[in-house]
């Protein structure tokens, strides 16, 4: 089974609870996924928040170094600055990219032309597992116009 870098923003409750549904399905599937939301900087509340960042940043680069793929979730124009660093950052590693999307959100042609996959978020809510290759070449187009 494949190694996945989950690429998610988590700053709110909405967008925690989507990541946490796709993580569970991912996991139930077998894939031994690495989710940044679950990693915790030791005695992070003592250090100052540049080393906090650094602690954050290093870990995580080596995750997605590590990864034989990125699962990304796609907010679209919405999305974070991370998650949109991440999958410039595994687009330039040669990673291949599968994105989760939403009804009705536009997407970023860049985004769009660097996955090898599209999944809706509605796969996910009514599937308690998923075969990735399954989804390789395919694409849902909510475009910009």
């Amino acid at each position: 089974m494949a190694d996945i870098y989950l690429a998610s923003p988590f700053f709110t409750n909405y967008e925690r609870k989507i990541m946490e549904t796709v993580l569970k399905v991912l996991r139930n599937s077998g894939y031994t996924v690495y989710a940044p939301y679950e990693f915790k900087v030791e005695n992070a509340w003592e250090i100052p928040n540049h080393e906090w960042g650094k602690k954050i940043y290093s870990k995580d680069m080596h995750e997605l170094k590590s990864a034989d793929c990125v699962v990304a979730i796609n907010y679209g124009y919405n999305s974070d600055a991370g998650t949109a660093f991440e999958i410039g950052v595994a687009t330039a590693l040669g990673l291949p990219i599968f994105t989760v999307h939403f009804e009705g959100i536009i997407d970023s042609l860049m985004i769009n032309n660097s996955t090898l996959g599209m999944i809706s978020f509605e796969y996910f809510k009514n599937h308690d597992t998923i075969e990735l290759n399954d989804f390789i070449h395919k694409k849902i187009y909510n475009e910009q116009k």
